[in-house]
């Protein structure tokens, strides 16, 4: 996508060095927006191959509220492999006895397996205590069902807003939500999606947002009839870290190619979609290897 290139292009050139909470810097512009007209692909980066798998057992299991790692970790998922629930890690540092080094404390954070009430967490149960249990009675407010039932009830409403952020349970999620609010509106029988995102990894992290908002726009359209319009974003706080500057140079070399399409098979409703019934059409991509930096965590 040549508009994903521009993001890379524009921290390039007008990014200035920021110090952030992973002690790597980061290379940040503020305020970036993005927008792609779905009729013209699926929006998935040709410059390079996209773990697509992994990225939709994510989007999975934030429509399924799951909230422990094994279910990502099936799915290949590895991001959420660094992650886990900040006060579970403190009680087992506690139990302890004794002063613990960073590496022991990433260990812990690896072997736990409660992410806490993350993403799926906020869209299925949000204002609900915190349970570790994926199983518990739903007593929060569903927003993504909320959703549903406006698209196929009032689809014109204007109130189809799903919110990630809960500071009330910050100090239980794996990490605080980069992505925070998106919403939908429907247009002359079609459907857009935009998102609001505050912290925003343009190497690593934007890619895969832009292609899980997509099939979630495509989910939802296939539950309301309807079909898609625009993916849009506000990308506020952009950045590529300094040990990715060789690779997005790289990237920036290189030619977008065709979008591919997206199949979704045996689609009954959102609630019990599963990530193994999609798949991509006509998927060429630029192979050639590269070199990512390590994970800024």
């Amino acid at each position: 996508m040549d508009s994903y290139i521009k993001i890379l292009r524009e921290i390039q050139c007008n990014g200035q060095i920021k110090k952030n909470r992973t002690g790597i810097d980061a290379l940040t512009v503020i305020d970036v927006d993005w927008k792609h007209d779905m009729s013209l692909g699926f929006p998935l980066l040709t410059i390079r191959k996209m773990p697509v798998k992994a990225m939709w057992k994510e989007l999975e299991g934030f429509i399924k509220g799951v909230s422990h790692k094994e279910f990502y970790q099936v799915g290949k998922t590895n991001f959420w492999k660094w992650w886990a629930n900040p006060r579970e890690v403190k009680n087992k540092i506690h139990n302890l006895g004794q002063n613990v080094d960073s590496d022991t404390i990433k260990q812990l954070q690896i072997e736990e397996r409660d992410l806490g009430p993350i993403y799926g967490y906020q869209w299925r149960r949000f204002g609900q205590a915190y349970d570790c249990d994926d199983n518990a009675p739903t007593r929060g407010f569903d927003q993504l069902k909320e959703i549903v039932r406006l698209l196929k009830e009032d689809p014109n409403n204007r109130r189809m807003v799903c919110s990630a952020w809960n500071p009330n349970h910050f100090g239980r999620m794996a990490l605080e939500p980069c992505h925070i609010l998106w919403s939908v509106g429907h247009l002359n029988g079609k459907l857009s999606l935009s998102w609001f995102q505050r912290s925003c990894d343009a190497l690593r992290g934007i890619p895969n947002n832009i292609a899980s908002y997509a099939t979630l726009l495509l989910l939802l359209c296939k539950e309301a009839n309807m079909e898609p319009g625009t993916l849009s974003a506000k990308f506020f706080d952009c950045h590529l870290y300094v040990n990715q500057l060789n690779a997005a140079r790289d990237l920036i070399t290189r030619k977008p190619r065709k979008l591919p399409s997206l199949k979704i098979d045996n689609f009954t409703n959102i609630f019990e979609w599963d990530s193994k019934d999609c798949s991509l059409i006509n998927y060429n991509y630029d192979d050639t290897k590269i070199d990512f930096g390590e994970i800024a965590v």
